[in-house]
């Protein structure tokens, strides 16, 4: 090979900066500011890592744990990054309920490079850890950000139960006065057959009155007991179709006459996946509001369903939003509307323009808050006295949901011998003499005490114990779940 001249070496001294003669005399001073500028911005990464109040970490592509930050190692309950690496590498805790979902996720994840807002629970300790994830994948990294939303759940669960109870408060005088009346039927159907007590044809009719207004009180009960109740929040297929006739029940009773209530429902409903007392809480919601805005003047509440589908070009006006089938829920009215300057405030908490007493101004909040924990969205239009129009969109799923049935009391005839509780006692009469009618030989208590010793003392002859004491839930159990 040719050895460069003195005069070409001397060239490539100046190029690179080692020349007397060079104009690049400063590149390495410079180098050395830039390396300088990367350690201070590598410390500083290092800082917000450590010091994240949310958890952070790095996971490779065969699910190998990198790195942890102090707020997850914490929430977990461990000491130090190493306990807490070597433990999830050696599966005894995970951040998903089910490993088929864990593997869903990060699939997912290398797809999109982003998932955010995914909620989960971390498995593998005495307590559930609710959690909620947002992840990244880049350069074969999978990036987590862990937020513990626990407490969160459990007070958004106690402000949903404080709610339906306001809703119940407004739903409280219709409802009043429908069991006035039916008290009124059942009050005026014994006296007229005490009257015609030789006339067993009447007494009959009368019988059959009674049947109808009572069937009439335990439907009314039933839907207050169903929506007040403080389920969980677990979500399951349902058609909202039925959870909307069984509301309108509840709200006929309480809006004036001089409101029109239309239901027009799509037949060929596809199922959502959601919480039933939930979907409740929303129809009554917006039902009630509609009720207050409507109430001096009179007017129509408009509850329709339909499905609709969202395509790249539509989903421009539904932020967070995927592509895809969704059931639109729409409730109307034709009240005094919202004036333009406080629209964009009414999903606000505690934003409310109603009178003290009327409302908390927590309604359309919580109302919203449930939507988006469903995927979905909610949109408002109004003019001010022309009425509003409430839009809500929630994606269908493709299961079919488990239809709950009944059986039937009187079908249920038998020989076996039942120990029955009850603390009311008129109950406890007429529930005994039906058992007797089925065939039953029946053994009552009012009080559990006595119930618990008799029963130690007679185990061997009793084949059913049926318990509806006060405070002990209702329950029947067989001779073969004794030992269970």
């Amino acid at each position: 090979m040719k050895k460069p001249s003195d005069e070409n070496l001397q060239m490539l001294k100046d190029l690179i900066g080692l020349g007397e003669s060079s104009s690049k005399k400063t590149y390495y001073s410079e180098l050395q500011d830039k390396i300088s500028e990367i350690e201070v911005e590598k410390n500083k990464y290092k800082q917000i890592f450590e010091n994240s109040p949310i958890g952070i970490i790095q996971i490779d592509i065969n699910n190998n744990m990198l790195m942890a930050n102090s707020s997850i190692i914490k929430l977990c309950g461990f000491s130090n990054e190493k306990e807490f690496i070597d433990n999830y590498n050696n599966n005894a805790f995970t951040f998903f309920k089910t490993k088929e979902e864990e593997s869903i996720f990060f699939e997912q994840l290398k797809k999109t490079k982003n998932i955010t807002n995914y909620e989960t629970a971390v498995l593998g300790f005495e307590k559930e850890i609710i959690v909620v994830l947002n992840g990244c994948f880049n350069n074969n990294i999978f990036e987590l950000f862990i937020q513990d939303i626990t407490q969160i759940k459990k007070l958004l669960s106690q402000l949903l139960q404080s709610q339906k109870l306001e809703s119940i408060g407004t739903l409280a005088a219709g409802i009043s006065h429908d069991f006035n009346n039916i008290l009124g039927i059942l009050f005026g159907n014994i006296e007229l057959s005490l009257e015609q007590i030789n006339s067993p044809e009447k007494i009959s009719r009368n019988l059959e009155e009674m049947k109808i207004a009572s069937k009439k009180a335990q439907e009314i009960v039933k839907q207050l007991l169903s929506f007040s109740r403080n389920s969980s929040l677990e979500k399951k297929p349902l058609y909202l179709n039925s959870i909307i006739k069984e509301s309108i029940k509840l709200l006929r009773s309480s809006i004036p006459k001089s409101i029109e209530i239309i239901v027009k429902l799509n037949e060929k409903e596809k199922a959502i996946s959601a919480n039933p007392t939930q979907m409740h809480q929303i129809l009554l919601n917006l039902a009630t509001n509609s009720m207050h805005a409507m109430e001096e003047t009179g007017g129509t509440l408009k509850i329709e369903t339909s499905e609709v589908y969202l395509d790249k070009e539509e989903l421009q006006h539904y932020y967070g939003l995927n592509k895809g089938y969704y059931l639109m829920l729409t409730v109307s009215d034709t009240g005094y509307g919202i004036p333009k300057e406080i629209k964009d405030k009414i999903f606000d908490p505690y934003f409310t323009t109603k009178p003290l007493g009327k409302g908390t101004g927590m309604g359309l909040s919580v109302v919203n808050g449930i939507i988006q924990s469903h995927n979905g969205i909610i949109t408002v239009y109004s003019e001010v006295n022309k009425g509003t129009v409430f839009k809500i969109l929630l994606p269908v799923v493709e299961e079919i949901p488990v239809e709950e049935k009944n059986k039937a009391i009187y079908d249920q005839k038998g020989n076996e011998t039942v120990l029955l509780v009850d603390d009311e006692e008129q109950l406890l009469k007429i529930e005994t003499k039906i058992l007797e009618h089925l065939g039953y030989k029946v053994i009552s208590f009012s009080d559990s005490e006595d119930a618990l010793i008799y029963f130690s003392q007679n185990y061997s002859n009793i084949d059913l114990r049926y318990d509806n004491a006060e405070n002990k839930r209702k329950r029947i159990i067989r001779k073969d779940d004794f030992n269970k």
